[in-house]
């Protein structure tokens, strides 16, 4: 079997193709279709449909050179006229080897693919690298939770402290109270005086 027909077989099985003139048109519209191909020997309305499709969502449209016959022998869709390739880089390996036969009529969608599969390519590490600094970013709040409790530690062991003042307070109380016992025992010991004097 050829090859590329084999290549689209393996994109049905992903889900990356779709099969018949709905299933284009439905994939135009979404924006997911890459690459629109026609059969060889669909009909002209088949071909002006295809290719209004692929104007209207900027994919590459190609008339491939199997018919209906060999279309639907691959999708086991019956005989469809219309497929198309939702991923960049299956359509990107199908016209290129289709180029290396027939370069003068696929060389140049060829290259427009290529082109059209870098950018993806290209997106898709910007899009994972925006997510890494988003999943980044979300370790910055916690970063911040644990300054706040640790600002609350602070705050508990300034409350401490002030215990402990008022604890130095009372120890000052309790050695003002005990200097006015020392002064009043003094004043007992002049009063006992004076009287051993007076006998």
């Amino acid at each position: 079997m050829d090859h590329n027909l084999q290549l689209l077989g393996i994109a049905k099985k992903a889900g990356y193709l779709a099969v018949g003139g709905e299933a284009t048109s439905a994939a135009a519209r979404s924006g997911t279709a890459a690459l629109i191909i026609t059969a060889a020997d669909a009909s002209d309305s088949v071909k002006r449909r295809a290719q209004r499709d692929s104007e209207f969502c900027g994919a590459e449209f190609a008339a491939s050179p199997y018919t209906r016959f060999e279309l639907g022998s691959i999708t086991g869709r019956g005989s469809p006229g219309t497929l198309a390739i939702m991923d960049a880089g299956l359509a990107r390996t199908f016209i290129e080897r289709l180029a290396k036969d027939d370069p003068a009529r696929y060389s140049g969608i060829s290259v427009a693919l290529a082109e059209k599969h870098i950018r993806s390519l290209s997106g898709k590490k910007r899009r994972a690298s925006g997510e890494r600094h988003t999943g980044s970013g979300e370790r910055h709040p916690k970063s911040g939770e644990a300054r706040r409790a640790s600002g609350e530690g602070h705050t508990r062991s300034g409350e401490k402290h002030t215990v402990n003042g008022e604890k130095h307070t009372k120890s000052s109380s309790t050695h003002t109270v005990s200097g006015e016992t020392r002064r009043a025992s003094g004043k007992r010991h002049t009063i006992s005086g004076n009287r051993r004097t007076a006998q």
